[in-house]
């Protein structure tokens, strides 16, 4: 299916060139209410994005927020999601993470990792401390693409996790097949016992989004939920005026 991540309306000039915007994630059953937004840089896709542009995009980010808002502001932020891969989950990384938010004033809060369940399998062990420091200092997690095994479940009892992510494949099945939609439901219902809310990406149509909510999905990405726009619009361009700061509506 079509992927709103190199479209959105972005001419072939502005997708030359990496540049950071943020998609908004919509609570389905007030799709007016923005409930946090995607990082993501345009140009480059996420699967080629080497560690150090992420801590490049993390860090522009940080500048940004620290250089153009007020400390009441920053304290206002809507949660900015980053997709990562397993590999940045490690204890100098975050060290660095948590440096640079006390030294642009920004709080942990404000960002989400996103990784899946690829990339801790391996590394669990050794991943678990470090991932109950970061829930800890106020960083969230989300979990990408969840599977419905054992070891699936048993990942989102030990992790600390704020988000899920359903496959965007598996919710499109679901919506014509009962056996798909009953696993999506079992994962919607499995989250939501551990007090996680579930994210739908890929919502392109007015029938996803209204099966995503029927299903119990919390918060909606994709066309339908808004497109993506750049970082400023968020709030970032100004240091006074109410009328600036984070919007509350997709229009």
């Amino acid at each position: 299916g079509e992927s709103l991540e190199g479209s959105d309306g972005l001419s072939d000039d502005s997708l030359a060139q990496p540049s950071i915007r943020v998609q908004p994630g919509v609570q389905l059953h007030d799709t007016a209410v923005v409930a946090c937004y995607r990082l993501r840089v345009f140009g480059e896709q996420p699967g080629q994005m080497k560690l150090g542009t992420e801590l490049g995009m993390l860090d522009e980010v940080l500048t940004q927020i620290s250089a153009n808002m007020t400390l009441q502001q920053r304290s206002l932020l809507p949660v900015l999601i980053v997709d990562l891969p397993g590999a940045f989950i490690e204890q100098s990384r975050l060290e660095w993470l948590l440096a640079r938010c006390v030294e642009t004033r920004v709080p942990m809060s404000t960002f989400c990792l996103a990784f899946s369940e690829l990339d801790v399998m391996h590394s669990l062990r050794d991943s678990l401390p470090v991932f109950k420091r970061a829930s800890r200092e106020g960083l969230r997690l989300k979990l990408k693409a969840p599977g419905s095994g054992p070891f699936a479940y048993r990942l989102q009892q030990l992790l600390p996790l704020d988000y899920i992510e359903p496959s965007a494949g598996l919710i499109q099945k679901a919506m014509s097949d009962e056996f798909s939609r009953a696993l999506l439901v079992s994962q919607v219902m499995v989250a939501h016992s551990l007090n996680v809310k579930v994210i739908a990406t890929n919502v392109h149509s007015l029938p996803q989004l209204q099966f995503c909510a029927s299903a119990g999905i919390d918060i909606g990405m994709g066309k339908q939920c808004g497109r993506s726009v750049p970082l400023n619009a968020i709030g970032l361009n100004t240091k006074t005026g109410a009328e600036n700061s984070s919007p509350l509506s997709v229009k």
